[in-house]
């Protein structure tokens, strides 16, 4: 007879290796337009079922699944309705994961296939496909781009609002904040808001381009934002802070030296750079935390070829390019921000 132990173990293993089905059912009830037509209000399985074109049982079944994953109830009419968790689902809330979700669903799925592979060579997947730099390939695909800018910008939302107060502590009244990699803009955006009297810079590649200048447009802040088309790996634009965020993880121990000196070269004496990165534990151990950042950091390495970092592993590096920590604050959604300077 096999042990309680045993049987717990193995419900549990069974219930990690079957996770997949999570991800899938959560980005189908976006791809279909089910959590925006649940957001219209309560309503029952067959008129769900016509609202976004699918068949009535098959939607009734991915609805228990969502009910059974916390993003939708059911009431006692049988009426269907989103969680405040679901209601990240929709297309137009101020705090939507709606992108994450399709990146996730559509991009991050496929790669993860190749998982096998890229750890046995230790190379990412568009490595091992002989294909170029996966963010100047965005410049020639302007949907996965979209996809991904947006992605990019919900998930900054998430830390936005903290950076923001950290930069109007540490930035004088007219400074000039410069977001290297900054996508659309949400993060210099949040800082601007906050501070009246800063500038700002966002220098990304071309494909980001619209979305920031759209974005600065929408919140009146294009007398005091503007984009800039390069590449960081060549230069940044001057300026009292630098800051970037989640952006060392992108890519491997070389192109992050590059990186962070030619930002070191960009800076003088009175200037910061601010390095807003999550950390990885020194130890790793089974919490939610640790799988968050693990999940991550192997994303980073079937995607980009990146990885998530110790502290001593981000001292170390920024040592190298000049720079020194000279202090580190704990935000929210798991990220630190890292303050260095020149030495």
């Amino acid at each position: 007879m096999m042990s309680t132990q045993t049987e717990t173990d193995a419900s549990c293993l069974l219930n990690l290796v079957g996770g997949f089905w999570t991800t899938q059912a959560i980005c189908t009830a976006v791809e279909l337009g089910l959590a925006d037509a649940m957001a219209q209000g309560p309503c029952g399985i067959q008129s769900l079922a016509t609202r976004v074109n699918a068949n009535r049982d098959a939607i009734a079944r991915l609805l228990q699944g969502l009910v059974s994953l916390g993003v939708c109830r059911v009431d006692a009419m049988s009426n269907y309705e989103l969680t405040s968790m679901g209601e990240l689902l929709v297309d137009d809330h101020p705090r939507s994961l709606r992108g994450w979700t399709l990146l996730t669903g559509r991009y991050f799925w496929r790669r993860w296939e190749n998982l096998p592979a890229v750890v046995r060579s230790g190379s990412a997947v568009h490595t091992l496909r002989g294909e170029g730099d996966r963010f100047q390939s965005l410049n020639e695909h302007p949907t996965e781009a979209a996809d991904f800018n947006r992605a990019m910008t919900e998930l900054t939302r998430l830390v936005a609002p903290d950076v923001g107060r950290i930069v109007a502590q540490i930035a004088g009244p007219k400074a000039t904040v410069v977001d290297i990699g900054g996508g659309h803009g949400e993060l210099l955006g949040a800082i601007l808001r906050e501070s009246k009297g800063l500038q700002g810079k966002v220098f990304d590649l071309a494909h980001a381009a619209p979305g920031a200048t759209q974005l600065f447009k929408n919140q009146q802040l294009d007398d005091r934002a503007e984009f800039i088309a390069g590449s960081f790996f060549s230069t940044v634009p001057q300026g009292d802070v630098l800051l970037m965020k989640s952006i060392l993880h992108d890519w491997d121990t070389e192109h992050c030296d590059t990186l962070l000196q030619v930002c070191a070269s960009h800076l003088d004496q009175s200037a910061q750079l601010l390095i807003v990165e999550r950390i990885l534990p020194d130890q790793v151990s089974e919490l939610s935390c640790h799988q968050t950042i693990c999940r991550s950091d192997l994303n980073m390495l079937v995607g980009t070829g990146g990885r998530e970092r110790t502290m001593a592993e981000f001292e170390d590096m920024v040592q190298r390019a000049k720079l020194h920590i000279a202090e580190s604050r704990v935000i929210s959604a798991g990220f630190t921000v890292l303050l260095c300077r020149l030495q």
